[in-house]
């Protein structure tokens, strides 16, 4: 699957209301449906937080099978926190995805870091030509060394700030070519 398709009027107004987010609630947010493997995801970064005071995990779920909610309430959950996270390992139940075990771009991959979130999500293949690890967004491969990270991250303000704009700039900048899409 391909990242959405976030159309150029989309990114601009979600960029811009980013700006009213500029004082952020600390901690980091998901938003989405809960299915394994994604839930032990979820709990082992819950855990590993947990063990430090400074940050915590929202979860703003629904399950597979519910309608899905009102598309001013997703913006706002998703840009509210400082920093969004996206999983990219798909459900394991056969019935509902018949895909190999590999991670994939999903939507939130350039949802949430259009809203001035720093983007925290797993390595996909292919996606560091898209947003680039390190700079637009962060990259990890477990949930300990994401919540280390996440950590770090809360004493150095000015770095943290630089990821959402850079994953920001960038989002915005791909949509507006109307050719990625």
């Amino acid at each position: 699957p391909m990242p959405m398709a976030l159309s150029a009027a989309t990114a601009s107004a979600q960029s811009r209301k980013a700006d009213d987010y500029l004082d952020k609630e600390g901690g980091i947010g998901f938003v989405g449906s809960l299915y394994p493997p994604r839930t032990a995801l979820l709990e082992e970064l819950s855990l590993e937080l947990q063990k430090s005071s400074i940050l915590g995990l929202e979860v703003i779920s629904r399950n597979p099978n519910e309608p899905r909610g009102v598309n001013v309430d997703y913006w706002d959950a998703l840009g509210r926190r400082e920093f969004g996270l996206a999983t990219t390992d798909h459900t394991e139940d056969k019935q509902l995805v018949d895909l190999p075990p590999t991670r994939h771009a999903v939507f939130r991959l350039l949802e949430i870091p259009i809203t001035g979130a720093v983007l925290c999500a797993q390595e996909v293949y292919g996606f560091q030509k898209i947003l680039r690890p390190g700079r637009d967004y962060l990259s990890f491969d477990n949930p300990a060394g994401l919540a280390e990270t996440l950590q770090e991250l809360q004493s150095k303000p000015t770095l943290r700030e630089e990821l959402a704009l850079s994953g920001r700039h960038r989002v915005r900048q791909l949509a507006e070519l109307n050719v990625f899409w």
